[in-house]
């Protein structure tokens, strides 16, 4: 419990810790604010992924946070995940190896929500860390995490295979999930040619994430068009090394979805 007190003075450096109502030397006058209570964050929580082992684009992990302990209810779920960071190694020179180990941003699965989210999904193989967030009704903010391997799918997807995925996802009206599998789809194929980027566009148009006022959801439209545009390859003969010119639907469509 908490008390603000607002001192006012002739001079400076007064004592300022008298009783409430004293007048110390120097003091003109002291006004102690009413008792107040800082609010204490959810705790005592968990964050739980099933399974803890999956594969890429196949396996739909169930992330859970549960267990949490506040009064001022009700609480309010967010999801969000990680690349987990190799053992460190003084004699390790490998370029993607040095990348895993900057500081990465949290990457968000889905917007505040419920205590259960039961489709997300990894686009490349690894070790994760996912970390739940329980909010209180007063916006306090606590957070418990989990570790989860993706491993490559035992037969590698073709990409009308991986259209499928996103247009399960898309029928749960799930937009964030959406997102993320198209996101995920451009990541792992290897045939994102400017046919292929059209349609993973137009998968996100139809799901309107792009109109949704979640940042966490505008985030994730932003990274997976710079997903679907980096992974586009370059034509038949052109000159290696040169990045692609964007086909003119591919560019306006990604100009209307950021």
């Amino acid at each position: 419990t908490y008390r603000l007190r607002l001192v006012l003075s002739d001079r400076p450096q007064v004592d300022w810790q008298g009783g409430s109502g004293d007048l110390l030397d120097g003091v003109v006058a002291g006004f102690d604010s009413p008792a107040f209570a800082i609010d204490a964050p959810p705790r005592g929580g968990r964050c739980k992924v099933s399974p803890e082992e999956g594969f890429t684009l196949a396996t739909m992990f169930v992330l859970t946070s549960e267990a949490w302990e506040d009064d001022d209810l009700p609480l309010r779920h967010r999801f969000s995940w990680q690349r987990a960071a190799p053992a460190e190694s003084s004699r390790s020179t490998d370029k993607a190896d040095k990348a895993a180990k900057a500081p990465q941003a949290w990457r968000f699965f889905a917007p505040w929500g419920n205590g259960s989210y039961p489709r997300a999904l990894f686009a490349l193989p690894g070790n994760f860390t996912v970390r739940a967030e329980a909010r209180d009704s007063l916006g306090s903010v606590s957070a418990a995490s989990a570790t989860v391997t993706a491993r490559p799918p035992p037969v590698r997807l073709r990409n009308d295979e991986l259209l499928e995925l996103v247009d399960f996802l898309s029928g749960t009206n799930d937009t964030t999930a959406t997102v993320a599998a198209v996101s995920a789809v451009a990541q792992a194929s290897d045939e994102v040619d400017d046919d292929f980027a059209r349609t993973l566009l137009g998968r996100m148009q139809q799901s309107g994430a792009a109109r949704e006022q979640a940042g966490e959801t505008l985030g994730g439209v932003a990274d997976a068009v710079g997903n679907i545009v980096a992974a586009i390859q370059p034509a038949p003969g052109a000159a290696p090394g040169r990045r692609p010119r964007l086909d003119p639907v591919v560019e306006r469509q990604a100009v209307e979805l950021v």
